[in-house]
């Protein structure tokens, strides 16, 4: 069986100071992250995270901030906290349904210092199979969200050229 990986770097660092207490907790889980003074590179070896494992005392105090509630998610991360026994210190969450590119976006929106942020993904395969391989860029604006894969560049260079795709 083949194993399918999305490794993925956002290219911009993201100064620490421009993000929620939610956005920190749910992106330095969601990507591998590190520190440079006030600011946080993120990135993933294999791909951005849908499940996370959270600290609770980490997961009510940004519930509890009041500038998170722009995220539909709240709700449904309230609704996990409140399952969860008393006892349990580390909380799962589903972050599928949850877009780290929105999530960058509202950054953007109120950073005095980022106007746009891109994110490189590359889609690599364990075997060598024809949709295993590619990647994708994305560009993050305070107005737009827009992507483009190595498919779609393609195709773009053929018509350039003249050239009809069977």
């Amino acid at each position: 069986m083949a194993d399918y990986r999305s490794p993925t770097v956002v290219q911009q660092m993201i100064p620490v100071s421009d993000m929620t207490s939610l956005e920190h907790l749910l992106l330095t889980n969601i990507f591998d992250a590190e520190a440079h003074e006030d600011k946080l590179y993120l990135s993933t070896y294999e791909s951005p995270a849908a499940l996370i494992w959270v600290d609770r005392a980490e997961l009510e105090a940004a519930l509890a901030a009041p500038e998170n509630a722009i995220y539909k998610k709240v709700a449904d991360f309230a609704e996990d906290l409140q399952k969860a026994p008393a006892s349990e210190t580390t909380i799962m969450l589903d972050v599928s349904m949850m877009s780290w590119e929105e999530m960058l976006q509202n950054i953007i929106k109120r950073s005095s210092a980022l106007k746009y942020i891109s994110a490189v993904t590359s889609y690599t395969c364990s075997k060598m199979e024809v949709h295993g391989w590619g990647g994708y860029v994305v560009l993050i604006t305070a107005n737009i969200i827009s992507g483009k894969g190595t498919d779609d560049m393609l195709n773009e260079m053929l018509e350039e050229a003249g050239i009809e795709d069977n």
